[in-house]
């Protein structure tokens, strides 16, 4: 056969199939169904509620805090380390905590949503003792009758962007190389925001609460800091640093225990400015 007719014999059938191929594609329908247009899978939404990043970038699964069950002194009960997340708000009854966590290493997401407490609700989230590493971020916590965050016996957990408000005793008590940033805490008690040692407080406001509003024990870094009509405004005991802070309407404004040095601080209306014990360094720009 001549290599002409050869090549339009190729091309003749490549054709051929080419209109099959065209023919079965046309064959479904064009016009869509009936009925206004709907979601047909998950959400981005969906799909991150269920993922976390990890420190290393790795997704994990996220657990919803609702889907746990309680006990006979709280709501909802976390008993293993993971990623947990909000689906809703959290309304308190007397005598159990909001959420309750058995279990170190813990990532608690508020997602913006509240924890209400009511008459005679105990902690918003209280760690038990002898545990570490919770966080827990991203909400509102309001009305509780004992504490906020509860992690006085927990090393290295994180408080962030939260904002509290009316509880009975400390907004947020974190223990030894804790942080606590981004909070706004109004009408509070006790030692209202309180990390124990070698830690982080920066970018928090109180109004109107307990005494110190702002507290760290020993080696602790307060810093852009507001406390606004307290007993006493920003404390820290021993060997920290408090820099750039501002104490208003408060009866002490800023105290500097043994060795803390104090800089870039403002205060006003308070009955006692600055008090400083032995050895503290008061640096004035």
């Amino acid at each position: 056969m001549d290599p002409i007719d050869r090549r339009m014999m190729l091309g003749a059938a490549g054709l051929a199939g080419v209109a099959a191929m065209t023919k079965l594609a046309s064959a479904g329908p064009l016009s869509p169904p009936p009925g206004p247009v709907g979601a047909t899978g998950q959400t981005l939404d969906d799909i991150y509620n269920r993922v976390a990043r990890t420190d290393v970038g790795v997704a994990e699964p996220r657990i919803p805090v609702q889907s746990l069950p309680g006990s006979a002194t709280a709501l909802h009960v976390i008993t293993e380390p993971g990623s947990y997340y909000l689906t809703g708000n959290i309304q308190g009854v007397a005598g159990k905590n909001g959420i309750e966590v058995h279990a170190s290493r813990v990532d608690i997401d508020l997602s913006g949503f509240s924890m209400v407490g009511a008459a005679g609700s105990m902690s918003a989230v209280r760690q038990i003792d002898g545990l570490e590493q919770l966080s827990v971020h991203d909400g509102l916590i309001t009305d509780w009758s004992e504490f906020g965050v509860y992690a006085f016996f927990s090393p290295f957990s994180r408080v962030e962007r939260i904002k509290l408000a009316r509880i009975v005793d400390r907004a947020v008590i974190v223990n030894f190389g804790s942080v606590v940033t981004d909070c706004s805490v109004r009408q509070c008690g006790g030692r209202t925001l309180s990390v124990e040692s070698l830690g982080l407080i920066a970018r928090c406001i109180t109004d109107q609460c307990g005494s110190p509003s702002i507290y760290g024990q020993n080696r602790i870094l307060v810093t852009d800091c507001v406390a606004h009509r307290s007993g006493q405004g920003v404390v820290v005991e021993g060997g920290g640093r408090i820099e750039r802070c501002q104490a208003i309407e408060c009866g002490l404004g800023i105290g500097g225990g043994s060795d803390t040095v104090v800089t870039g601080c403002v205060v006003s209306q308070a009955v006692v400015g600055i008090s400083a014990a032995e050895g503290p360094l008061l640096e004035l720009k």
